[in-house]
């Protein structure tokens, strides 16, 4: 049998339990951060049966109610079970000794926790992203926004390309009783063509099949619970780059497993784009407290063209490291978060992702 290198990666729509969590999370940090651009937020969500929990950290001078914005993003996402869920908040203050060295304001402000974050780019395609991670986001975006009439949102795809640019695609989607699964195949089938031909993605052919476990009509949290964080590859690379291991949803911009994360992927991507190299992965590593990451590091897997010690001058040159800087240059008190949370964190137009000269 002839062995064929493949590249798989997943997504999962907005309505998956898990991305749910993530959404009641950016949703309430970005509350806090619209009343105080100052708010220290560590948001938690967890759902489960017919019960949302929002725990945390908090520190803020702005009043917010967070079961009222979990609620209306329940309407939002989960319509058909709005009124049967009940909503605790288990949420306290953030730690007295971790704020005094996150205080806003300081150009001395130090990393929110210790950690590594990696940044990852290629030449695949416009996004600069592995090509089978964009096409699972952009699938479940679309299925999502689709408003067919026989869909919900809690949404999952797996995408697979061999080396001859052939396609399979793996759907499960949630759906009301007695679907026409024929009649959805086929629609399907013809958004993830439009997908292909409109982002110019070199794939020649694709298969797709759709909920091969029979039935999903049990979906949401009533299916499955729900966490915060859990869909760390859907959020990045699809599995294809290293993930330092921290999440993104409901944390606010000085923690650097989410705000470090994003200036690493700003400078792997400006590699890439600058056609310095084709491949590039950018690993910071923080300590907590500590103003400037206490590792840089960078492989361009042999695609680079010229020598990565040029390559890593020039990029200590153009990007300020610290956590100050990362900030202000990225603009992360006045991002809408909810902007950033389903089908990637790294396609859309994000400060992050612009490209500048290096």
């Amino acid at each position: 049998m002839e062995k064929l290198k493949v590249q798989t990666c997943e997504s999962v729509g907005c309505g998956h339990p898990d991305k749910f969590c993530d959404g009641v999370a950016d949703a309430i940090l970005t509350a806090y951060l619209k009343k105080d651009k100052d708010a220290h937020v560590a948001c938690e969500v967890c759902a489960f049966n017919k019960t949302i929990v929002v725990g945390g950290e908090f520190k803020s001078t702005a009043k917010i109610d967070k079961l009222s914005i979990a609620k209306a993003y329940l309407k939002k996402i989960w319509p058909e079970y709005f009124k049967e869920y009940k909503f605790i908040d288990s949420s306290t203050d953030q730690s007295v000794e971790i704020n005094h060295k996150v205080s806003i304001g300081d150009e001395d402000i130090g990393a929110g926790d210790q950690g590594i974050t990696v940044g990852y780019a290629c030449n695949e395609n416009a996004f600069y992203l592995p090509t089978a991670h964009v096409l699972a986001s952009l699938i479940m975006k679309n299925v999502n926004e689709s408003k067919y009439p026989d869909f919900y949102k809690d949404t999952k795809t797996l995408v697979s390309i061999n080396e001859k640019k052939v396609a399979k695609i793996v759907l499960a989607i949630s759906h009301k009783k007695g679907y026409n699964k024929e009649k959805a195949e086929d629609y399907l089938e013809t958004l993830v063509q439009k997908i292909i031909k409109d982002n110019k993605f070199d794939i020649k052919s694709f298969s797709l099949s759709l909920n091969m476990a029979g039935d999903f009509t049990i979906h949401g949290s009533i299916g499955d619970s729900g966490l915060t964080g859990r869909k760390l590859a859907v959020d990045t690379y699809g599995s294809i780059a290293n993930h330092g291991g921290g999440a993104f949803s409901g944390k606010d911009y000085t923690k650097v497993d989410r705000s470090g994360a994003y200036y690493a992927r700003w400078i792997a991507k400006n590699i890439v784009a600058n056609k310095m190299a084709s491949i590039a992965e950018v690993r910071l590593s923080w300590e907590i407290g500590n103003p400037k990451p206490i590792t840089i590091e960078l492989d361009c897997f042999g695609t680079n063209k010229i020598p990565l010690e040029k390559i890593s001058e020039r990029i200590l040159k153009k990007f300020d490291l610290t956590v100050y800087k990362i900030i202000n240059v990225l603009n992360l008190k006045n991002i809408d978060y909810t902007t950033t949370t389903n089908y990637c964190h790294f396609i859309g137009d994000h400060p992050w992702e612009k490209i500048i000269k290096v």
